[in-house]
């Protein structure tokens, strides 16, 4: 799947990998939302997580207190094909005492795992059967997506509606969306955006530019600014009013370390600060509560101004089942032994020019059809290939999970 804008659009589902490799040993169980009223908390609505036994989101299940119960109201089935990657994912909702379909989205990939058609679909309880609504079609230029097609289902035929292309820099970010619309046989231009980077590589302005009669008229800017760990600190929207930028909102965001404790926005135009959300955690580094609140400067009934509550998320986490590689899969370097036991960037390189520059593949494990080096997916004996999938996963398993020992997986 591609990963948000300034990143690599890379070959893996990127999220599903995270998940898999379970970086902190920690995954969401719950979400628990309250409401405010009058002078305290009361339940409204929560979120339930099921997983597979390679740590795969399988289902989110949202329940309605209805004052003395859980209620169910919705959920989210997902499935995914044997590389890890989404394929089916369901939405239903529960009424007359059973679940009801909804919606579904189905992924297709390329044989190296890039995400190539997302089909958008609707539930007709009439016929009954599944309908197309909407489809994405993805392209790539040299592993970067290149054009995103949208199209409509009508008149029991594909019809083009929308095409984005993009532009990279030489680091590989995205410098240019092109977003046109389909008229007859022909694509006309409807509007661009134009991005700008640091020398870190870190986005500091996004520009909407809108295609008129008279040529292209600026719209839109978000301009974004870092602290010295590389985190968003500001992002300042403006529009472009009377041959200026005028700023109308941003968002400010606070850290304690790396971990995000605070956010306020701010209506700029009239210099009032509108919101925030505060973000506690517990030992693990895991968010366990959100509370969004308003700011009323006027004071309610004559009080003085405070910040009001509104909604409180109460999340709970759970240790993530360990999630191994073959025993000692990954552990592709020094070669000439077999490995030294840790997974570490020793593997990386190793594992780099197996897949770039077709190196040896004589280290196998028995345990395992395929090569040691073939990691990816994460469900122990890869998919049969040594390429840049494995590549990736290796690469964020030995930054993010760091030199971890290499031991046989137990069931």
């Amino acid at each position: 799947a591609t990963t948000e804008l300034g990143n690599r659009h890379r070959d893996y589902d990127h999220v599903a990998m995270r998940a898999a490799l379970a970086v902190n040993d920690y995954r969401p169980k719950s979400d628990t939302l309250y409401a405010w009223v009058t002078d305290h908390w009361e339940y409204d609505t929560r979120a339930i997580y099921t997983y597979d036994i390679n740590g795969l989101l399988l289902e989110k299940l949202i329940e309605q207190w209805n004052g003395s119960a859980w209620t169910r109201q919705s959920r989210r089935q997902i499935s995914y094909n044997p590389q890890g990657l989404q394929v089916v994912s369901i939405l239903q909702f529960w009424f007359g005492g059973q679940w009801v379909n909804a919606e579904r989205t189905l992924s297709e990939y390329e044989p190296n795992g890039q995400l190539s058609v997302v089909t958008f679909q609707e539930w007709d309880s009439g016929t009954p059967a599944w309908i197309n609504a909407s489809r994405n079609l993805l392209t790539y230029d040299d592993g970067l997506l290149s054009v995103d097609v949208l199209e409509r289902w009508r008149n029991d035929e594909w019809d083009p509606e929308l095409r984005t292309s993009y532009q990279y820099n030489l680091n590989d970010h995205v410098s240019t969306e092109s977003v046109e619309t389909h008229s007859g046989d022909d694509w006309d231009d409807l509007l661009y955006w134009m991005n700008s980077y640091n020398v870190d590589g870190l986005l500091i302005e996004r520009v909407q530019y809108l295609w008129t009669p008279v040529g292209e008229e600026p719209q839109v800017r978000f301009t974004y600014t870092y602290n010295a760990s590389g985190l968003e600190t500001l992002n300042t929207r403006s529009f472009w009013l009377n041959d200026a930028w005028q700023a109308v909102s941003s968002v400010q965001t606070k850290y304690g370390g790396d971990r995000v404790v605070e956010v306020v926005t701010t209506n700029s135009f009239f210099n009032t600060t509108m919101s925030r959300r505060l973000y506690s955690y517990d030992d693990a580094n895991m968010a366990t509560e959100e509370i969004a609140q308003i700011r009323d400067d006027l004071g309610r009934d004559g009080g003085a101004a405070t910040w009001r509550n509104i909604s409180r998320t109460v999340s709970v986490s759970e240790a993530a089942d360990p999630v191994c590689l073959c025993p000692c899969q990954g552990d592709v370097g020094p070669r000439s032994s077999g490995g030294d036991t840790y997974i570490n960037l020793v593997d990386v390189v190793t594992l780099v020019d197996i897949a770039f520059f077709n190196g040896e593949l004589g280290i196998t494990d028995p345990n395992c059809p395929n090569s040691r080096a073939d990691v990816a997916p994460l469900d122990g004996c890869g998919d049969g290939l040594v390429d840049v999938v494995d590549v990736t996963v290796l690469i964020d398993y030995a930054f993010l999970k760091g030199p971890a020992p290499c031991n046989p997986c137990v069931d």
